[in-house]
């Protein structure tokens, strides 16, 4: 597990140590360009950061976030074209956020996890809808560009690269995913794990090895490279105590629940309790 981060500046501290460079020799720029490749290299799941956002649908498309690393799962949406006592949705929603201290809500322009909590409020308060403000979400192989393919009656997407295609012209889908980690300047944050800091210090020295055509020395760097890459990647995803026990339960579940995903895996490793007949 990781459990802490730190500057790449601390990294690049330690590289500069190691390796004896002078003050001619340090390419600032370069290492923080191939620390980067190195963490991707890596790519263990918790050396990200799990966020959650919401993408605005204009005209059927959407832009996903530019923090995207890899998505992890789209949850709901919200359409906001439907009708609702000859007005259009999108201008009833107007009407009642006037009260929450939003000035606009243009679907151009982004929202943040606050104010989309005060749409549901204002949605649910202010007015006689008794009903969710998201709804689920399916993704449909079908849909294309404009979206303008039937997809059924369901709100559905499809994800082309970085833009996202709906089936409805206005409104927001909430998704989870994984974001590089950055500090205030943009650069990337490390892991604070001396694998992390052993193996992106040889692939830095493997790099400058490369640039000046040395290939023996640049062979031994990337040996090592490897070794405590995978060494890094291991010891990020060891588990602790806790997730320990969760797969243990998950390993011996004798009635699996292959539905865990609709319920947003909240249940997922929790023991599991049986009567005599079989059931929970």
């Amino acid at each position: 597990m990781i459990e802490r981060l730190t500057s790449i500046n601390v990294l690049i501290s330690k590289i500069v140590r190691d390796l004896g460079l002078g003050d001619k020799e340090i390419r600032h720029q370069d290492f923080i360009e191939w620390i980067q490749e190195g963490l991707l290299f890596i790519g263990s799941y918790y050396q990200f950061k799990e966020r959650e956002g919401f993408v605005m649908v204009h005209d059927y498309k959407g832009v996903l976030p530019c923090d995207l690393h890899k998505p992890i799962r789209y949850l709901d949406g919200c359409d906001f074209g439907t009708k609702y006592d000859n007005e259009q949705y999108w201008s009833f929603v107007n009407k009642c956020v006037q009260a929450t201290g939003i000035q606009s809500t243009d679907p151009i322009k982004v929202v943040d996890p606050y104010s989309y909590q005060k749409l549901q409020l204002a949605t649910y308060g202010k007015t006689s809808l008794w009903r969710a403000f998201g709804t689920n979400i399916k993704r449909a192989t079908n849909l294309m560009d404009g979206g303008r393919t039937f997809s059924g009656d369901e709100l559905s997407y499809q994800v082309n690269h970085d833009v996202i295609t709906t089936n409805f012209r206005y409104g927001m889908i909430s998704m989870r995913y994984l974001a590089i980690p950055l500090d205030e300047q943009g650069y990337p944050l490390v892991p604070d794990d001396v694998a992390f800091f052993e193996a992106l210090m040889w692939r830095v020295k493997a790099k400058l090895a490369m640039r000046k055509n040395n290939y023996e020395e640049f062979e031994a760097c990337n040996f090592y490279w490897n070794k405590y890459c995978m060494q890094a990647r291991g010891r990020a995803n060891q588990p602790d105590i806790e997730l320990t026990q969760r797969l243990a339960n998950i390993y011996h579940t004798l009635i699996p629940n292959r539905l865990s995903m609709y319920n947003d895996f909240n249940t997922l490793g929790d023991p599991e309790i049986t009567n005599f007949n079989g059931r929970r």
